[in-house]
């Protein structure tokens, strides 16, 4: 790939770019990939699926065109702790239950209607669901 000697590469910001598909980085840490033509979340041109890329922290894939979640990319990124999805097409985030070092979420601006799944993430500190589509909000604790 042409960026396969880049492996020192720790932040990408990529946002405002009508992409449609991002390289990943063995060692990147933070993505602003916002603002493009994305249709899958954490989904990577260059990506070998069976390597877990566990320095990736942060993301922001705000006001794309993601409208599910696929829970075996989600997977594999683990150790996440702040994610943005503002702006997107999703209607459910049960998959981001599996992002257990999550800390911050921005959901907002979705057609989410339930918020099932993240009553398991217990470092979770803020979740911004502003506009979601009838989104109903019962305490995560009580689940």
């Amino acid at each position: 790939t042409p960026f396969a000697h880049l492996v020192h590469v720790q932040h990408v910001d990529a946002h405002h770019n009508n992409l449609q598909s991002i390289h990943s980085f063995p060692n990147l840490v933070k993505l602003n990939a916002s603002n493009n033509q994305l249709v899958e979340f954490l989904s990577f041109e260059n990506e070998q699926p069976e390597l877990p890329l566990d320095t990736l922290i942060e993301v922001n894939y705000a006001h794309n065109r993601i409208a599910v979640l696929t829970e075996s990319y989600v997977q594999r990124f683990a150790n996440l702790r702040k994610v943005n999805l503002q702006g997107n097409q999703l209607s459910s985030v049960i998959v981001l239950s599996s992002l257990v070092h999550l800390r911050e979420l921005d959901i907002s601006h979705n057609k989410i209607t339930s918020l099932l799944g993240l009553e398991k993430l217990s470092c979770l500190l803020a979740i911004f669901a502003v506009c979601c589509f009838k989104l109903l909000i019962s305490p995560l604790n009580t689940y």
